[in-house]
């Protein structure tokens, strides 16, 4: 058994396989945080359908888990598809419009939305069979859930219960849906990806082609940089 020390978040021991590693990407990992959320809800599921009990009690967190999977893959793809179109985001949002163009706050409908208007931009040639699929889940948990409170606490700050229009759910059949949505999010990804990788291309290209004119200019024409 490895040493306990009085740092609740300490790396350290020798058992280096329960050792979680934070920070190392540069940027902020909205993918990580992404993917853990809907890793963990597939875990849950998958423990459940292999036997496991408990199911009346993890379906809570495991709603949650993958609504916030959700909530988070399309923030993250707002700010790629903002910085790809040059689309500065308020600084200071205050209205729900305004927090939903800085990819903030909780509403999943509208993020989905806003995400759906800067998509066309960024990937044309995405199919509507892609969008429909996505829509599909997103809308069902939107509806469920408008925003990410209904599987986290059993009442409303009014008092009234939570999640009253649901009496049984197939987390099973649930997980599948997920991992359809996700299959749709990683197309939208691909498209991101390739326009981020042309642009950087393309910069590339005229940035060689800047240099060999200039020294052109030098041996040739004696003209130097001012």
């Amino acid at each position: 058994m490895a040493d306990h020390d009085d740092d609740v978040f300490s790396g350290a021991g020798d058992d280096w396989h329960n050792r979680a590693l934070l920070g190392y990407t540069r940027d902020a990992p909205w993918w990580a945080y992404a993917e853990g959320y809907k890793e963990a809800g597939d875990r849950l599921v998958a423990g459940i359908d292999a036997g496991q009990h408990g199911q009346d009690f993890l379906v809570f967190p495991i709603l949650y888990l993958y609504r916030h999977y959700l909530e988070l893959t399309i923030k993250g793809q707002i700010r790629e598809c903002q910085l790809l179109l040059g689309i500065e985001r308020p600084s200071n949002p205050k209205s729900t419009a305004q927090r939903t163009l800085a990819a903030q706050g909780h509403g999943l409908a509208e993020l989905w939305a806003y995400l759906q208007q800067l998509v066309p931009d960024v990937y044309p040639d995405l199919p509507d069979s892609v969008i429909s699929e996505i829509n599909r889940v997103v809308l069902a948990f939107a509806s469920l859930d408008p925003r990410g409170d209904e599987a986290r606490y059993p009442l409303t700050r009014t008092e009234e219960r939570t999640l009253r229009g649901l009496r049984e759910v197939n987390l099973r059949r649930l997980s599948e849906d997920i991992s359809r949505a996700e299959a749709g999010f990683v197309r939208i990804e691909g498209g991101i990806d390739w326009e981020i990788e042309h642009r950087q291309f393309g910069a590339e290209i005229r940035s060689e082609m800047d240099a060999e004119r200039r020294a052109w200019e030098l041996e040739y024409l004696g003209v130097s940089e001012p």
